[in-house]
């Protein structure tokens, strides 16, 4: 079964000078540990880029079917796709789930495209189709 989380580890390299810089502010407390420093520094970038960051994600939400959020990619939306003889692009900024008894046949027919922005959550061989991580 899919289970949703809320975050995902990401592993990345840093210069010295920097993590021990990250060390001493730690021990001095003013961050709790280094991914405190690590998460409360995206977020800040993130926030001085917000609205720019804004524009992007209408204007991509716009031109194709997109989600801001969670998507939940089931058998039943996939149907309703294929009776109105809908191909669809999907942009999906958040996560994506797709469950594990949706049909790879089926969900191709319908959907030409996926693009997640965030996490996704579907089998190997879904995301390997679509080129997801």
């Amino acid at each position: 079964m899919v289970k949703p989380t809320k975050e995902e580890k990401l592993t990345f390299n840093l210069q010295s000078q920097d993590l021990a810089a990250i060390d001493l502010l730690t021990k001095n407390g003013f961050y709790r540990n280094r991914s405190d420093f690590v998460q409360k520094s995206i977020h800040d970038q993130l926030n001085k880029q917000a609205g720019y960051l804004n524009e992007l994600v209408e204007r991509d939400v716009k031109q194709r079917r997109g989600v801001i959020g969670l998507m939940r990619l089931d058998n039943k939306t996939i149907q309703k796709w294929a009776d109105s003889q809908k191909s669809v692009s999907l942009v999906v900024y958040g996560l994506l789930l797709i469950p594990d008894d949706v049909e790879m046949a089926e969900l191709t027919q319908v959907v030409k495209s996926i693009e997640v922005y965030g996490i996704t959550r579907a089998s190997k061989a879904i995301k390997a189709h679509y080129n997801l991580r």
